[in-house]
């Protein structure tokens, strides 16, 4: 155990943000803080204190973080900049609270925006609006030029649930897809999902009718002589299926002829 007041060596390959600890740089001094020899992602090689390295969110060697700085006069004050500093983190820092759904499965960021806040603002444009957010297209992919856009949370959402696909009754469809065909919303959806429910429960569990400032919020279905049932429910009882029902109104069919026109034998 090491005497109080020395801190612990970094092992050898041990990574902090952007620098890799390659060697031992000298004894430990009267300090207590060990120096080390690194090696930043862009090749620069220099000595560290380890307790240094601890204490940042995000290690780089000095060169890297002068090329992170915004230009002179816009230092924080872009409206991007704080965005793109968001992005960073949910890539490299393991502390933060979404690590493990960017960085801490492969998501990363190309360098052309990791090294140039200029660049990242000049390729993404101008934020449509406060509510729109850095999407995606391929949810799997890096943050990089045609892989990323302005979305709405909305947009954001059906991205997401268009990636995932389940399979019920013979059919492969989309989260989104599935959702709408049981009545649900798609957060209660994704919701019996995560809590290990199988693909028939989730879609023949009706929804719960729940409260929205004093007021019953409908759940999702369909309403037909005064009645409003989710299309698996109406599809019982008209002796038809859910994906036929769902399938005549994408091809523009009335609520009517979709509902009581038999199916073919």
């Amino acid at each position: 155990m090491p005497a109080r007041g020395i801190s612990r060596v970094a092992p050898i390959g041990k990574r902090f943000g952007r620098v890799t600890v390659i060697s031992l740089s000298r004894p430990a001094p009267s300090n207590g803080s060990q120096l080390v020899d690194c090696r930043c992602d862009c090749g620069d090689e220099r000595p560290y204190y380890i307790s240094n390295l601890r204490a940042q969110s995000e290690p780089m060697c000095p060169p890297c973080r002068e090329k992170s700085r915004p230009a002179k006069g816009a230092s924080g004050k872009h409206p991007l900049f704080n965005i793109w500093k968001a992005m960073i983190q949910r890539c490299e820092n393991p502390k933060h609270t979404w690590y493990s759904r960017y960085g801490g499965r492969g998501i990363r960021i190309c360098e052309r925006w990791r090294a140039d806040f200029e660049a990242f603002a000049a390729d993404v444009g101008e934020r449509p609006s406060p509510t729109h957010t850095l999407d995606r297209k391929n949810g799997d992919g890096d943050y990089e030029p045609g892989n990323v856009r302005w979305a709405t949370p909305t947009v954001q959402q059906r991205n997401r649930s268009d990636t995932l696909r389940v399979e019920w009754q013979g059919r492969t469809m989309s989260g989104k897809e599935a959702a709408d065909i049981a009545g649900l919303e798609i957060a209660t959806f994704y919701h019996r999902l995560k809590a290990g429910w199988d693909i028939e429960r989730i879609m023949t569990t009706p929804s719960t009718m729940s409260a929205n400032k004093g007021h019953a919020k409908q759940r999702r279905g369909i309403t037909f002589e005064g009645e409003h049932r989710s299309i698996v429910e109406w599809a019982k009882l008209r002796g038809l299926t859910p994906a036929a029902i769902q399938a005549r109104l994408n091809r523009g069919w009335g609520i009517e002829r979709a509902l009581t026109t038999p199916l073919r034998t």
